[in-house]
């Protein structure tokens, strides 16, 4: 049985949602989720991008007490 491996997300890189989505190992259920809960899902055309940047931030957002960044 495979093992997903998640892979780096670069704040300064834009990933398409699939690209996104493989990185990241969240499948559309979760995906959808973490866009109704504020992930940005930037749109040119008929493509779909997640900026690393925007990850973060929503990682940061969603965070609970004790979970959050440490500016130590």
């Amino acid at each position: 049985m495979a093992t997903a491996v998640c892979e780096p997300i670069r704040v300064d890189e834009a990933y398409t949602l699939s690209e996104f989505m493989r990185r990241t190992g969240l499948k559309e259920g979760a995906m959808k989720e973490a866009r109704k809960r504020g992930l940005r899902v930037t749109y040119t055309s008929t493509r779909a991008f997640v900026k690393g940047a925007d990850w973060l931030r929503y990682l940061d957002s969603q965070a609970t007490d004790g979970q959050g960044t440490s500016d130590a």
